[in-house]
């Protein structure tokens, strides 16, 4: 990772964080709950199940558009990745 440190934290450590550095009206959104599982698999597994997750296209696209819904309760508690976004006061 070229710009630093990366850490992690629970969607509320982040929400929490944001708040305590001055940020007011913060959301949180995320993605990928509904296809998270596929990063248990070994990494040269993976790239065949982000292609298809399912063997049923039809399941696919739902799981895709799913995971895509940034506003879902879901990916907002459970995403593969969350972004918060909070206005200066």
């Amino acid at each position: 990772w070229t710009h630093g440190p990366q850490y992690d934290f629970t969607p509320q450590e982040l929400q929490e964080r944001m708040q305590l550095s001055g940020l007011r009206e913060v959301e949180l959104h995320g993605v990928g709950t509904f296809t998270s599982w596929i990063r248990l698999l070994p990494r040269d597994k993976q790239d065949h199940f982000y292609k298809s997750p399912t063997p049923l296209k039809v399941l696919n696209e739902a799981l895709w558009s799913l995971d895509a819904n940034t506003s879902l309760l879901f990916n907002r508690k459970f995403g593969r990745e969350i972004l918060g976004i909070g206005k200066k006061p």
